[in-house]
């Protein structure tokens, strides 16, 4: 019989491919597992046809379907609808994939909570009712432990095995071969003092001035968001490329020389796909995402590092180092493929 398996997911404003990232990440883990399953989207957040809302239980309980929440940053941006009271009623298995909640920094530049994270009731009665729970990073983990939450383990973000399910069949774009993307996040949409933000601007400009310098011809930035656009459009003298096509995404990502990047889901793509790249974080979901998959020392902290043009110096100069394949990180991530499988497998 075939399995009908409730994918929630978030597509929010902009049209993030990082989102669209994650969830084909997702959806290919779940074909890869249950391959005769009917997979069926739907959004995270918005009326009663979107979330863990008691539509969707009670729909999930009638077809006999699994429910599937994540990945992404659900818990920590408010972005899932949560029925608590429906919850009681859930007779099908449900699982949280890749979730993270993490803080922010302040204007004293220390981490605090953000205004719009779901309410720790809330995080503790998804996990009640969960037969699994992979937090997307440590930092989610270790606040899942202080809450009393005990049924999840760290199990990282699926677009790190991105290369699993990339092949040749993906759309290519032949006049793109050898650029050297800077990928950028609208500084407005940052959750940073306005102090930094105004830096990122000079950082941009700065840093396709240092990749220009060491022989990178082709430099352009490129947007994850349509918000990201107006920005680009802003910052003179150097071109863009937005896509919400995932094929076109990939595709831009495994041919790219190299990626200088403050959005994570270039950078773990990049990994996966043995693109080289430079990730700047700048918030706790960030620094810890890269410190639980073995990289902690190629990250660069945007909001407290001294200098981070040197950092990103010293990083293009040794981007050899960066091989995932050939390092000590490689047991760790097959140790993450393994709870990942195990999570998907409870479907």
């Amino acid at each position: 019989m075939r399995k009908n398996i409730f994918h929630i997911t978030p597509i929010g404003k902009g049209y993030n491919i990082g989102n669209f990232a994650i969830s084909f990440s997702v959806r290919a883990w779940i074909k890869k597992i249950h391959p005769s399953s009917n997979i069926i989207t739907i959004p995270a957040f918005g009326d009663q046809s979107c979330g863990l809302t008691k539509s969707i239980i009670h729909q999930a309980n009638q077809s006999d379907s699994s429910i599937l929440v994540g990945g992404g940053n659900l818990i920590e941006n408010g972005e899932l609808n949560v029925d608590v009271n429906a919850l009681e009623s859930l007779q099908v298995p449900l699982v949280l994939f890749s979730l993270s909640r993490g803080d922010i920094y302040n204007n004293n530049l220390e981490l605090s909570r953000r205004t719009d994270v779901m309410p720790d009731d809330t995080i503790k009665a998804l996990h009640h009712y969960a037969d699994a729970s992979i937090a997307r990073d440590e930092a989610t983990n270790n606040y899942y432990k202080s809450i009393g939450i005990n049924n999840s383990v760290m199990g990282a973000c699926p677009t790190i095995f991105m290369n699993e399910w990339f092949d040749d069949k993906f759309h290519h774009i032949h006049d793109q071969d050898g650029v050297s993307y800077i990928s950028v996040r609208n500084p407005g949409q940052m959750n940073i003092p306005l102090k930094q933000q105004l830096m990122i601007p000079k950082l941009i400009t700065d840093t396709y001035a240092m990749l220009k310098e060491q022989g990178h011809k082709n430099v352009m930035m490129l947007c994850h968001d349509q918000r990201d656009i107006s920005f680009a459009e802003s910052v003179d003298g150097i071109g863009y490329h937005y896509t919400s096509d995932i094929y076109e995404y990939l595709s831009l990502i495994k041919k790219a020389r190299i990626i200088v990047s403050l959005r994570v889901h270039s950078s773990l793509p990049a990994a996966a796909l043995k693109t080289p790249f430079i990730n700047i974080s700048y918030d706790q979901r960030g620094v810890s995402l890269m410190r639980s998959i073995g990289l902690e020392n190629w990250d660069i902290n945007l909001i407290h590092c001294d200098n981070v043009m040197h950092e990103i110096g010293n990083r293009l100069r040794s981007l050899d180092s960066i091989d995932i394949k050939h390092n000590k990180n490689v047991d760790l991530w097959n140790e993450l493929n393994q709870l990942q499988f195990e999570a998907i497998s409870l479907l």
